[in-house]
């Protein structure tokens, strides 16, 4: 089965990381891939780095029509991949057992975090990220609703940092974010001025207790959302959003 994907759309793919399926397909994966994984020391995270990166390949050989195991990667300073000839553009988030691959035609970031409310301390967070007006919106919010508040900040803002391909090597209080007209997605207003380019970032329906955004160069992006599984290769649509920011 071959996937193409037009200008203006982005498939994202739900991947979980936790079914030991993906293990049939560790075959795909380069030496360089082998090795980075056996550097993780705990079980678990070795096994989701390798199961992200199967079924990553897997996927783009259905849009690329090249076998998983020939696909090339490139990497930037800040280590952003890219393939061999960019056919289409790609970014990949993972956050406790789920990962997000989005694909599209334009460079496009992901981002997916997992909301730890147990383990977090948000507010000092809020003060290394956040931007003065969304402190003041986030104080003004019950305290049962600053968190999901602060994680969906945090993902917009990752997902330009990477859409840059410069990580989180940015001033994130930097970053605040305008309701588009007419548009499903928000203005990325960056302060210091990272790029000439306007970007747009859409939320992500996701599992509940996670958060997550797209960002591309696109207001009217047409999102639509798939769950990857191993079995056969088969790649199982769920019903499409035109994701939106609320």
């Amino acid at each position: 089965m071959n996937h193409s994907i037009q200008a203006g759309e982005v498939h994202i793919w739900s991947v979980d990381m936790d079914d030991c399926g993906w293990d049939a397909f560790g075959s795909v994966l380069s030496a360089d891939e082998r090795e980075k994984a056996q550097r993780f020391r705990a079980p678990n995270l070795r096994q989701h780095y390798q199961r992200n990166r199967s079924a990553l390949r897997l996927l783009l050989s259905h849009y690329l029509s090249r076998h998983a195991a020939q696909i090339e990667f490139l990497y930037n300073q800040f280590g952003k991949p890219g393939t061999v000839g960019q056919l289409v553009h790609f970014n990949l988030s993972h956050s406790n057992r789920y990962a997000m691959i989005a694909i599209a035609a334009q460079p496009v970031g992901v981002d997916l975090e997992f909301m730890d409310r147990q383990k977090t301390d948000i507010h000092e967070l809020v003060e290394w990220a956040c931007h003065p007006l969304e402190k003041a919106a986030l104080h003004l919010l019950p305290a049962a609703e600053q968190a999901l508040y602060f994680y969906r900040l945090w993902t917009q803002k990752e997902a330009y940092c990477k859409v840059l391909g410069i990580g989180l090597n940015h001033a994130l209080p930097a970053l605040r974010f305008e309701a588009a007209r007419d548009a499903a997605g928000c203005l990325v207003v960056d302060e210091n001025g990272a790029s000439a380019a306007p970007f747009f970032v859409h939320r992500v329906p996701c599992p509940d207790g996670y958060a997550a955004s797209v960002c591309l160069s696109r207001d009217d992006a047409r999102i639509s959302l798939f769950s990857a599984t191993p079995e056969d290769h088969i790649f199982q649509s769920t019903e499409a959003h035109q994701a939106r920011i609320y």
